[in-house]
């Protein structure tokens, strides 16, 4: 059975009404698959530094590589383990996980997933399906997002493919 990394999002409201509903909303269905394996990439709000991670499918779960950080502060800090290589702190936390939860706010740059052939694009909330707005001016728009595994039989009722 092939494993691949599929990409979920829940939309919230304003500030006040996440906090509430963060932790128990539940996802939309399976919005697109990602492929088996990639890397999240984002920019520190703060330090606007790149931050950045390997991912695989895997059955049991997500398996986070390796992780790069291209310097330090503002909560940044690599771990004691992190070697620094060609103006990156590298580390290999070679960890499962059952899924990465990710958040996003109209007040960011959004995520971007690079894919195995390093073709990088933002994951962009599906705004129109929802039916919220990102205002910065009148309120917070968050977005959920889920990264976790998928069978191949997933892709193809998401694509409406038959493989």
């Amino acid at each position: 059975m092939h494993w691949l990394l599929c990409l979920s999002w829940a939309a919230f409201g304003a500030l006040e009404a996440r906090d509430v509903s963060l932790p128990d909303a539940p996802l939309a269905p399976i919005q697109e698959v990602l492929g088996a394996a990639g890397t999240l990439r984002w920019r520190h709000s703060i330090e606007k530094i790149w931050w950045e991670e390997e991912y695989t499918a895997e059955p049991g779960g997500v398996r986070l590589r390796t992780a790069r950080v291209r310097g330090s502060g503002a909560g940044m800090e690599p771990p004691p383990d992190a070697h620094f290589a060609h103006g990156v702190w590298v580390y290999r936390p070679n960890r499962l996980l059952p899924k990465v939860v990710l958040t996003h706010s109209s007040f960011v740059a959004p995520y971007e997933w690079c894919d195995e052939g390093n073709r990088c694009r933002a994951l962009l909330p599906p705004t129109s399906r929802f039916g919220a707005k990102q205002d910065p001016t009148t309120s917070v728009s968050a977005w959920r997002m889920e990264i976790a595994p998928c069978r191949d039989e997933q892709e193809k009722r998401v694509l409406g493919a038959d493989r």
